[in-house]
Parts: structure tokens; sequence; C-alpha cells
């Protein structure tokens, strides 16, 4: 019997006809297969907390200064960039391409842009 059926089963004990009291004690006995055990809860709370994933990083661009934001982002947009970092200590700010060879080739073509550089 799956969940669905389980919770469907213990709102009719709740507030069904009279032969519910019987199913209701039948049903009792599976609501912790719904919630998991008590084993389960202690795995979890002592399971180590994990990092997070880095972003993954295609390019670093500087914008030559000046550069006004709004053209910026619709460059990014144009390049199908995404900005997952930055400025670093160098200006530079960290993307994501989705098409890596692309992207690159449309920021290294544009005014805007002073450098671009593989992480």
């Amino acid at each position: 019997m799956g969940p669905r059926q389980v919770l469907g089963s213990l709102f009719t004990c709740l507030l069904g006809p009279a032969t519910a009291p019987a199913a209701c004690r039948v049903q009792a006995g599976l609501l912790p297969a719904l919630h998991g055990s008590d084993d389960d809860a202690m795995r979890l709370r002592d399971a180590p907390p994990t990092a997070p994933a880095a972003p993954q990083v295609d390019a670093l661009v500087r914008w030559k200064p000046g550069t006004d934001m709004a053209e910026a982002t619709r460059l990014l947009q144009t390049a199908g960039a995404q900005v997952v970092g930055g400025p670093d200590g160098q200006g530079r700010w960290s993307l994501r391409l989705l098409q890596p060879q692309d992207g690159l080739a449309v920021l290294r073509s544009s005014p805007l842009v002073d450098a671009v550089e593989l992480p």
C-alpha cells in the first residue's frame, strides 16, 4: 500500500463509517513506514555536512573602464554567458559559457572587453 492509500485510509478513519476503528488500528501501525525509522533520523542527523560544489568557470573577463552595465549584460546574453563570481582582485569576472568556443569568440571580439582569459 502506497503513501497515498495510507493517507486516504487515515482520512477515512477520522471521518469515515462505523467500520473505520478497525482500519485505524491497522493504519496506525503503518505510520512509521511513511516517515522512516529512528535509525534513519539518526543517520541523517550525524551525516557530515557537504560543501557546495564550486561553480564551473569557463572564462575570466575584465571589462574596459567605463563599460555600461546594460551593454555588458546584453553582451553576456549574446555570448551565452552567466556570471558565477567576481570581480576578483584583478578585476576579472568568472563566467560560465553555454557554448565555450562560441562564447569566447563573442567576448574576445567585443569592444567592451579589456581581456578574456581561461581559468
